[in-house]
């Protein structure tokens, strides 16, 4: 990554196919605004994973000690 946040990206044919059906259902949207916004999603639902997986364990070891 750079210094001014820019990244590049290497899609496979199969993830270009999936952009292009997305693109195709999304009218007055660039390729850019549709692959902004899977990245979006995607970082939310891994952001929220990760904290949630972490107070699930958190919970579990609690529960496991108080045996």
């Amino acid at each position: 990554m750079s210094q001014n946040g820019n990244v590049t990206a290497t899609f496979t044919a199969e993830q270009v196919n999936q952009l292009r059906q997305l693109l195709a259902t999304r009218e007055n949207q660039t390729m850019e605004e549709v692959v902004n916004r899977v990245i979006e999603r995607g970082l939310y639902d891994l952001c929220y994973r990760t904290k949630r997986n972490k107070q699930q364990w958190a919970e579990f070891k609690e529960w496991k000690n108080a045996r």
